[in-house]
């Protein structure tokens, strides 16, 4: 089957964003200027990407989630509801952020993490 992105037509995508295959924008979300999304990216409802973002294939950013800009998420990162991420942070490949965490540093290493400010808590 061929793959195609889907933007909900109450999104913001810049024009000068770039959208992989088998993306999915849901309502109230934005996409600002030079941001790139891989493929099977999901931005889900109301959160907001801002610009020069990197985000990897299949990665999930959930419902109100808020990326500063210029941040990195490695593929198949899972940012949860409610998280804030500062300005340019690299998040490596395969981290879940819990509901809610504060991310105000990068994040090196695969597994879950949690909290204001987020820390490790399991592989």
């Amino acid at each position: 089957a061929r793959l195609i992105s889907i933007i909900h037509p109450q999104a913001i995508v810049s024009p000068y964003a770039s959208i992989g295959l088998g993306c999915v924008v849901f309502a109230g979300a934005v996409v600002n200027a030079f941001t790139s999304l891989g493929e099977a990216v999901i931005i889900n409802t109301g959160a907001s990407i801002d610009h020069d973002c990197v985000l990897s294939d299949g990665v999930h950013i959930c419902p109100g989630t808020r990326l500063a800009g210029n941040v990195s998420v490695g593929e198949a990162s899972w940012i949860g509801i409610g998280s804030s991420v500062i300005q340019q942070v690299e998040i490596a490949n395969n981290v879940l952020i819990g509901a809610g965490s504060v991310v105000v540093r990068n994040i090196e290493q695969s597994g879950t993490y949690f909290g204001s400010p987020a820390k490790f808590v399991k592989n």
